[in-house]
């Protein structure tokens, strides 16, 4: 039964992907009935003629509210393949541009559990009730444009960094919470396990399903704030997404990824994150260590640290595990044949 059990989740760890794209899609289709249904009562205008190139062109330059449900279902099959392309880069960036890697100094999960395959399930799989949410956030506020007529430096480049700021803000705030001694054991501690994230997007989706959800809407609130006294065009919010996704990938992994500004300082540093793993009294921001900087909890990477560098803690590069653990399940394979 256990076995049964462990296999099935293996499947849907595989196929998540693949899974989340369908609920993506019936989500739309449950979402858009209505609207559907009322744009095909429109007696002068076919079927057809709805999904001719220059229709459907017309329909996404104008925003949601005119996209039918075919529409949605093709917008969101195009943004959950694109973004798995985009973890896939993002997973192997820093093999391809020969970044610096980050020795394993604290305890690696070597072994996903069932518990945490069926987090990362549960975790994927609620990216579409998550992206419904925000695209009816989108349509019904004002100050997020869409229309390409609409774009200027001002909706599209300016609120980028802005919203690093505000979800960070909040995201510290929430993250700092969650290593309080009544709450870290109920929900952050899982996360806490692996001390040294090694897998990318694996390793940043492993986390309570409330903790993933905190995260998620926290986007839509700082969005939501933002759009209270500046506009966003909807160009900005896919970069703001594919930025999001592509740092909470470099967060859990081991090489040195960063984003340079001037005089020494980066505006984003994956070495920060991954010192949290290991010493969690420090760094609590996500994407930015502003507010650490400025709450006193912010500590740099030293490449100078007192934990020491264990040989037999370093990856096997096949197999993403320890060697010592490597080594022990081919003494164990051994010693069974």
């Amino acid at each position: 039964m256990r076995r049964g059990l462990s296999n099935l989740l293996d499947l849907l760890e595989d196929f998540g992907p693949s899974i989340r794209m369908v609920l993506l899609s019936t989500l739309c289709l449950v979402m858009g009935k209505t609207r559907a249904e009322d744009n095909s009562t429109d007696s002068t205008t076919t079927g057809g003629e709805y999904y001719t190139f220059e229709a459907v062109k017309s329909r996404i330059l104008h925003g949601p509210a005119a996209l039918l449900v075919l529409d949605k279902v093709l917008y969101f099959l195009i943004l959950a393949i694109t973004l798995e392309v985009f973890n896939y880069v993002a997973i192997n960036l820093g093999e391809w541009i020969n970044a610096k890697h980050l020795p394993v100094r604290g305890k690696h999960l070597d072994v996903l559990t069932q518990k945490d395959k069926v987090y990362l399930f549960w975790n994927k799989i609620s990216n579409g009730p998550f992206v419904m949410v925000a695209f009816m956030y989108i349509n019904w506020d004002p100050n997020f444009l869409w229309d390409t007529k609409d774009m200027s430096l001002m909706n599209v480049v300016a609120p980028f960094p802005v919203f690093f700021v505000v979800y960070d803000f909040f995201y510290t705030l929430g993250h700092m919470a969650l290593h309080q001694k009544a709450i870290y054991p109920l929900i952050h501690k899982h996360h806490h396990r692996q001390q040294a994230p090694s897998r990318g997007s694996i390793d940043a989706l492993n986390v309570h399903p409330l903790e993933y959800a905190f995260g998620q809407y926290n986007a839509i609130f700082a969005m939501f704030l933002m759009c209270r006294f500046m506009q966003m065009h909807i160009i900005c919010g896919n970069l703001i997404m594919f930025a999001t996704n592509a740092a909470s990938c470099f967060n859990h992994q081991r090489y040195d990824i960063k984003v340079p500004f001037v005089g020494g300082i980066n505006l984003y540093e994956s070495k920060c994150h991954d010192l949290h793993h290991r010493i969690p009294s420090v760094n609590f921001g996500q994407y930015i260590m502003l507010w650490d900087w400025l709450f006193g909890s912010h500590r740099p990477y030293s490449e100078h640290e007192k934990d020491p560098i264990d040989d037999m803690n370093q990856l096997d590069p096949t197999t993403g595990q320890t060697l010592a653990y490597v080594r022990q399940q081919n003494h164990h394979v051994k010693k069974h044949a």
